[in-house]
């Protein structure tokens, strides 16, 4: 478990050669998208359709939600106003952020952060671009946090990390996620 940690969950299923709709943690664009059971970890499907455009929404958006996946719009929405607002703890690490962020999301969100990663071509909705000003602007840290932790769940590939990234460790990708802005 330690090297699909090391390598990512996506960067994993294909490094296996497993079939990316049928792995826990993995979608090759179909209609469904592992999230996780309330209380148990497990994962199951969400029947959600995926959204084939991506971050940009298909129906008529707010302005808050215009450049996000609907996925992406109801995850947050989902979100504890407490878990919003919450403000990284003093003396996060960036730098310790990055290498978490290589090692687990780099593979979907890419290297720099665009959204072009080795396995972003075989995802639907793709993955965020982290560089769009407007994208991070529509988010706060606390809410990135709590996406990281959780997944995003509705027909994205985006699983949750809390069993693999402590608190601590998922601020410090989230600090390094808003450098690349």
């Amino acid at each position: 478990m330690r090297d699909i940690a090391r390598i990512g969950m996506v960067g994993a299923c294909l490094a296996l050669g497993v079939a990316l709709a049928a792995a826990p943690g993995c979608n090759k664009g179909g209609d469904e998208a592992p999230t996780a059971a309330a209380g148990d970890g497990a994962a199951t499907t969400d029947p959600t359709p995926a959204d084939p455009a991506g971050d940009a929404a298909t129906a008529a958006p707010s302005a808050a939600s215009a450049s996000l996946s609907p996925a992406l719009t109801a995850a947050l929405e989902k979100i504890p106003a407490g878990d919003k607002d919450a403000a990284p703890p003093d003396g996060t690490d960036a730098d310790a952020g990055k290498a978490k962020y290589d090692a687990l999301c780099a593979s979907c969100h890419g290297a720099t952060g665009k959204g072009d990663g080795a396995a972003a071509a075989f995802l639907d909705p793709r993955p965020g671009d982290w560089t769009s000003a407007a994208r991070a602007d529509q988010t706060t840290a606390g809410q990135k946090v709590w996406l990281i932790a959780n997944g995003v769940g509705g027909g994205s590939a985006m699983p949750g990390f809390s069993g693999t990234l402590s608190e601590e460790e998922t601020w410090a990708v989230v600090a390094y996620i808003e450098t690349l802005k």
